[in-house]
């Protein structure tokens, strides 16, 4: 297993930068990261009153599809104390399917979190909210 570092929003920032992402964060977002010599994967974790949001979980292309992700989304689920919730573009469903997330209705999502899912279904309709297990 890889050693899980909390990273700055500087260190996250330029991550996504450098791996050509549009995912920024936030002053008040949980990063959890994994470092060789530099920032190679993070995943930011938004903190509402009572669940947790998952976005922009990003590994540099060369590092890609050696599991940097999966071991991230794994602490995630971990350190979660209360409900942990994603909003995946369709292709990434599945993958996060196999970590222990699983479609939820959006009936089923807290208040909090109306507002970002209806901007991530405008942007993805064919989406669905997926909540860990």
């Amino acid at each position: 297993m890889t050693n899980i570092i909390r990273a700055s929003v500087a260190e996250a920032n330029a991550l996504y930068k450098a791996a050509d992402y549009s995912g920024r964060a936030g002053p008040n977002d949980i990063l959890l990261g994994i470092r060789q010599d530099q920032l190679i994967s993070v995943a930011r974790m938004m903190d509402y009153d009572d669940c947790y949001l998952v976005r922009h979980v990003c590994t540099l292309h060369k590092y890609r599809g050696k599991g940097f992700g999966t071991e991230l989304c794994k602490a995630l689920i971990i350190q979660a104390d209360k409900p942990l919730y994603l909003f995946p573009i369709p292709e990434l469903m599945e993958f996060y399917g196999n970590l222990g997330f699983a479609q939820c209705v959006d009936t089923e999502l807290p208040l909090s979190l109306a507002k970002t899912w209806k901007q991530s279904k405008q942007k993805y309709p064919q989406t669905h909210p997926m909540r860990a297990l």
